[in-house]
């Protein structure tokens, strides 16, 4: 059964499909997490006319095989600790991809890539930088790698600014930025 949708906040991912060469709108496409379970909709009107019935009724659940990595149990890769922190961000494969790869057949390259970024992400895991997140390892159940894990940040750039905050020594906020840019470069 899928998880009642409350408030668009609930979903993992919304967004208004258009078409490219008249900009005309074609539908709504979102998805939801519970359980470590992804669930999908889509459907033909906007989403300020979408009530969270509708949206709740239209959810699917998208199979685990699908979507998720297995996980193999040799992985040398570093596995999340079981109990977490609470501010932890769980990242989840590209379901904004997941309407495209459908109709193109290739969903296994989400999987693909959540697995490539985990491989990613344990090279910076062994060679840290102070102005790049922190992460935990990947996040498993059902036999799946069902997410990568991260300290959650409070603030992204863009809602940061959208929420009125201004960068007050911009000077240094780029050579942090740098900084960061730098050291992932310098890991290949």
């Amino acid at each position: 059964m899928a998880p009642q949708l409350t408030s668009w906040e609930d979903l993992l991912w919304v967004s208004e499909e258009v078409d490219e060469d008249t900009g005309d709108f074609q539908y709504t496409m979102f998805a939801m997490v519970e359980d470590d379970m992804i669930y999908y909709g889509q459907l033909n009107k906007p989403k300020a006319d979408i009530s969270f019935q509708h949206a709740t009724d239209s959810l699917v659940r998208v199979p685990d095989e699908e979507i998720f990595p297995r996980w193999p149990q040799d992985l040398t890769l570093t596995k999340a600790p079981e109990e977490l922190p609470p501010d932890v961000f769980f990242k989840r494969p590209g379901m904004a991809l997941y309407d495209i790869f459908s109709k193109h057949k290739v969903v296994h390259l989400l999987p693909k890539g959540l697995m490539e970024e985990a491989e990613e992400m344990e090279v910076l895991r062994s060679k840290p930088h102070p102005n790049i997140v922190r992460y935990h390892g990947y996040h498993v159940r059902r036999g799946y790698i069902t997410g990568l894990v991260f300290d959650r940040h409070p603030h992204d750039l863009k809602s940061y600014l959208k929420n009125g905050h201004l960068i007050q020594n911009t000077t240094l906020f780029i050579e942090l930025l740098e900084s960061a840019i730098h050291h992932l470069h310098s890991l290949g």
